[in-house]
């Protein structure tokens, strides 16, 4: 059984950085101006990252590599192991406030996943590792107040919307209900396929943290988040044509 999602991002890595592979992506990295010196593979060039004896060395490092990563997968998993002292003190915070550290670890990295994802492309200074560091801390914080407080997360905002405006339903619905309705329908309709569904009744409906779900599957945490965000998208452009074709 898995103990620690982050040490099986590691492990993933390590794995994804063995051969030719590894050596073409720092050829890529070192391509895009990121120093890559005295580093055989991305593990190494993360795990430098790590050691913080060169901090400034290490955040234009971290600030390369997110800057790759919207075009480069193995860029925002290198930069994911780089920050990974900080996504541990983050889930450390979580577990003292009365969080299971495995589903600390697992939403830590979930959410810092995403924040490598959303500031990707962007022009980025020294402060980018602290930028993805202080977001994922705030929604983290965010999502675990919101399950000590009996909320579960349920949705995207956007996805109980438009779960809402399918169904035609009352505003006190549940929204997990209607979710599941709105994929029971697009998978009839063909929009989705059944892993599709199984994915977002999952992650969506049932508040479970891709990192877990990757580590029950024996997929990779970025093939997942790939395979949901293509997911989101048929999903949102089936409500988009049903929405058409119904105002007609």
């Amino acid at each position: 059984m898995t103990t620690s999602p982050l040490n099986d991002i590691t492990t993933h890595l390590t794995s994804r950085s063995a051969g030719s592979a590894g050596r073409r992506a720092l050829e890529r990295f070192a391509g895009a101006g990121i120093d890559c010196s005295n580093a055989a593979s991305p593990i190494e060039l993360a795990l430098r990252c790590q050691s913080a004896s060169d901090p400034a060395r290490s955040a234009a490092t971290v600030a390369g590599l997110v800057a790759l990563a919207g075009a480069d997968e193995l860029a925002a998993l290198t930069a994911l192991v780089a920050l990974q002292p900080g996504l541990r003190r983050i889930a450390l915070r979580l577990v003292r406030g009365g969080a299971v550290r495995m589903d600390a670890e697992a939403d830590v990295a979930a959410i810092a996943w995403e924040r490598i994802v959303e500031l990707a492309d962007r022009t980025h200074g020294p402060h980018v590792a602290r930028a993805v560091l202080e977001g994922t801390w705030s929604r983290a914080r965010r999502l675990a107040g919101s399950r000590r407080s009996g909320q579960a997360r349920t949705a995207p905002a956007v996805l109980c919307r438009d779960a809402h405006d399918h169904c035609a339903a009352d505003e006190r619905a549940d929204p997990a209900v209607l979710v599941t309705l709105l994929l029971e329908d697009a998978e009839r309709a063909g929009a989705l396929g059944r892993r599709q569904v199984v994915l977002l009744e999952e992650h969506v409906v049932q508040d479970r943290p891709l990192a877990l779900l990757a580590a029950g599957s024996g997929r990779s945490l970025v093939s997942l988040q790939k395979d949901r965000q293509r997911a989101e998208r048929a999903l949102r452009s089936y409500v988009s044509a049903y929405a058409s074709e119904d105002g007609r």
